[in-house]
């Protein structure tokens, strides 16, 4: 729930030109692991086919070939409003 949010809240960035995708997560989201115990949300994105723009949900999204692939990372909102996520994204490293 709160990686959907952190995610569409990056696709709203002006600068992005097509919906980015959950690639990977750490820890991976389980009903198992409590938002409440994790001090920091860290996961991947990747660039997807759809434009920015388009309204289409990213799920719905294919994954665009040797598209960006952003690393981010976000604070957990810790019982306040998880629409005020300060989420950082940088340019992935991976090859």
């Amino acid at each position: 729930q709160t990686l959907t949010q952190a995610i569409d809240s990056y696709n709203q960035r002006p600068e992005v030109q097509n919906v980015f995708r959950l690639l990977s997560a750490q820890p991976e989201p389980s009903p198992e692991i409590l938002l409440s115990s994790l001090k920091n949300l860290n996961f991947s994105i990747m660039e997807t086919k759809c434009p920015a723009h388009s309204g289409t949900p990213p799920e719905n999204c294919d994954f665009k070939d040797d598209g960006l692939i952003k690393d981010c990372s976000a604070p957990v909102p810790q019982g306040g409003n998880p629409s005020l996520l300060n989420l950082t994204c940088v340019d992935s490293e991976v090859d």
